[in-house]
């Protein structure tokens, strides 16, 4: 520092100068105390700090926390160049990618008048162990505005990182439960409609069993009125030889519907135990369309309904087939027979025709037909359509069960 010193009175120059030496000894002293301050306060501050230079670049101040969160000393990089000391440890981004060029990092970026606030990284110690950190650091500046150098603080935070490790873990936890717990409640949630509809269909097959057996009772018990009861006839008409023929034709077709009622009940009976068998056998259509056409018109003439026109399509030039011909002409005649029952004029409809690489039968009608919410019902046992007519129109309600099965 420079002194200025009055020329005309030396006396008063030599006070001067001795107030000026103790002006200059109170502001070092007074520097001096800064500065242990400071340095108290940086080696007291748990918060990891550094200090470097500029334009020498060299650490100027790491204080006791940043010793303690990267395992060095401070020793041996004070008053060195970045350049001339051995790092201690690796740094990396969050992603995992290690830092390849410090030139990125916010001390070196300092340096450059670059302010940089919280970058988030880990570092790899000398010992194997992982630090997190949020990284800051500001430019240093005199009054003047010149550069002086720049500090570097570091906020530790690999306990907020180990933290968020364990709730990130819990939240996978949790949301992996989550959809455990929502598949089971899927699982019931089905499981609880298949019981509602197996108890919907019990329901159901409770009330047509009992149907069922009301009206099998009705169907027995029509035959067996009529063949005692002409039986009875007969006695009386013994010599009256045309009454007497019509009585025994009328107790013969009450027992053939008896025999088809136990016929049946054989069938259901096989089904349910596995037996029924197929008899494959050579099958000549037109000739089996014969068979049937004869059976329905003599079910039509009994039914009263020659007014019903039924018309049979046949393709033509179509080969014998093999299949179990009884059990086809059985099928068809129950379409047939049930179709007589249900209509009560227009035509009833019965043929093949060849779809793709099979062979596909049909019978329609233009009688009531079957509504859209029984459809899912046809193929049950104990199914009785006459239900939905307001005419007892007969029938064991197992025809399409069988025809299923067949």
């Amino acid at each position: 520092r420079r002194l200025n010193l009055p020329t005309t009175n030396w006396a008063a120059g030599i006070e001067e100068l001795k107030k000026q030496l103790a002006d200059k000894q109170n502001l070092e002293r007074e520097l001096v105390k800064t500065r242990i301050l400071m340095q108290a306060a940086f080696d007291q501050s748990p918060v990891p700090l550094i200090v470097v230079t500029y334009p020498d670049f060299t650490f100027k101040i790491i204080n006791k926390a940043t010793e303690d969160f990267l395992l060095v000393k401070a020793e041996n990089y004070l008053n060195k160049s970045p350049l001339e000391v051995e790092w201690a440890w690796q740094e990396f981004y969050p992603d995992g990618t290690k830092v390849t060029d410090p030139s990125k990092l916010p001390l070196p970026q300092a340096l450059h008048g670059i302010v940089t606030k919280n970058m988030e990284m880990y570092i790899v110690r000398h010992d194997g162990s992982v630090v997190w950190e949020l990284a800051s650091a500001s430019p240093i500046y005199d009054n003047e505005g010149q550069l002086l150098g720049g500090i570097f603080a570091l906020i530790d935070i690999t306990e907020r990182k180990a933290n968020e490790q364990v709730l990130s873990e819990s939240r996978r936890k949790l949301k992996e439960q989550n959809e455990e717990y929502e598949a089971i409640n899927e699982e019931l949630r089905e499981a609880n409609e298949l019981l509602q509809i197996a108890k919907n269909k019990a329901e159901e097959s409770d009330r047509l069993k009992t149907a069922f057996l009301q009206n099998m009772s009705h169907e027995i018990r029509t035959p067996m009125n009529a063949i005692m009861g002409f039986s009875d006839l007969m006695a009386d008409n013994f010599e009256d030889k045309q009454r007497l023929g019509m009585f025994s034709a009328i107790i013969h077709d009450r027992c053939n519907d008896l025999l088809n009622i136990i016929n049946d009940i054989l069938d259901i009976s096989k089904i349910e135990s596995g037996q029924l068998n197929l008899h494959p056998e050579n099958c000549e259509l037109h000739a089996l369309f014969t068979e049937i056409n004869n059976i329905a018109e003599e079910q039509m003439v009994r039914s009263g309904k020659n007014n019903i026109r039924l018309v049979f399509e046949e393709l033509q030039n179509i080969p014998a087939i093999k299949t179990d011909k009884g059990k086809l002409k059985q099928i068809l005649i129950n379409l047939i027979v049930n179709a007589i029952k249900f209509t009560e004029k227009g035509f009833i409809k019965c043929g093949c025709k060849v779809l793709e690489d099979q062979l596909v039968f049909h019978v329609s009608d233009t009688g009531i037909g079957i509504p859209p919410e029984k459809h899912p019902y046809v193929f049950e046992r104990f199914m009785q359509f006459h239900e939905l007519s307001d005419k007892n129109l007969g029938g064991t309600g197992w025809d399409y069960l069988l025809l299923k099965v067949w």
